[in-house]
């Protein structure tokens, strides 16, 4: 976490809370989305709620690279993560009826990630292009998720 100095952080020294949607994962009470996105990208991406109808979505990072000195930054044990939307529950759970999109929100959530990836291995002549595109990558997310025309294409 020392990495992360200068930046706004949120430390978090409780356990996530995830509570029912109508959609099910295997893991029970989560909308099925949550569940394979979390799983199928190694906990790369996390979903959290505290029950109020809508459900947080943070990155994990594995370093400060992108993030700019007043970012947000949300700290759990030695693990920190972005926070990159919020998103109502009753979308997450429409993702999974609507043909082609719970495919497209998939897509999204790796474009995200392979952007991170490429913007943690650029040189520095790279990074604030590289930035761009990962930002921009995650800013289809949430629209992504509540509106499978905004998917950018990838239906």
């Amino acid at each position: 976490m020392a990495a992360y100095a200068g930046l706004k952080r949120i430390l978090v020294l409780a356990a996530v809370l995830v509570v029912p949607a109508a959609v099910r994962g295997a893991d029970g009470d989560r909308p099925l989305i949550a569940s394979e996105i979390e799983r199928g990208l190694d906990g790369f991406f996390i979903f959290t709620t505290s029950g109020n109808g809508e459900y947080a979505i943070y990155q994990l990072l594995s370093g400060p690279r992108g993030m700019s000195d007043d970012s947000d930054v949300v700290c759990m044990s030695e693990q920190c993560y972005a926070p990159l939307a919020v998103v109502p529950q009753a979308a997450l759970e429409q993702v999974a009826v609507v043909k082609g999109h719970r495919e497209a929100v998939r897509q999204a959530f790796r474009s995200a990630q392979r952007a991170y990836r490429e913007l943690q291995r650029a040189g520095p002549a790279e990074v604030e292009p590289r930035t761009s595109e990962w930002r921009g990558a995650l800013s289809v997310i949430g629209a992504c998720i509540r509106d499978p025309e905004r998917c950018g294409g990838r239906r």
